[in-house]
């Protein structure tokens, strides 16, 4: 069978269902969405996906974005008063 026939739950059985997929507030400060990160660093989590009041889907936030953004502002100002909302990646693909 084609490639292109397959779905991506015949494609990626287990990548598609064993990662956790970990949520945070788009008003969160950015040491809340590093702290969250340090936790889940064990378990293949490398993003949180960044969530409106609805709980909708509005971007992810992972250690390239948060390293990116510390070159900008090498400060603790960047932890303490920087939003998720400010730094997220808003490329996001919903996948359904």
């Amino acid at each position: 069978m084609p490639i292109y026939n397959q779905t991506l739950k015949d494609l990626l059985p287990l990548s598609l269902s064993s990662t956790p997929a970990v949520s945070i507030r788009k008003e969160n400060e950015m040491w809340v969405a590093t702290g969250m990160l340090i936790h889940y660093l064990e378990s293949f989590t490398d993003s949180l996906v960044v969530t409106e009041e609805d709980e909708k889907p509005i971007g992810v936030i992972g250690g390239r974005e948060i390293i990116e953004n510390i070159f900008k502002n090498p400060t603790s100002e960047f932890f303490d008063k920087t939003k998720v909302e400010q730094v997220m990646n808003k490329d996001l693909s919903i996948i359904s």
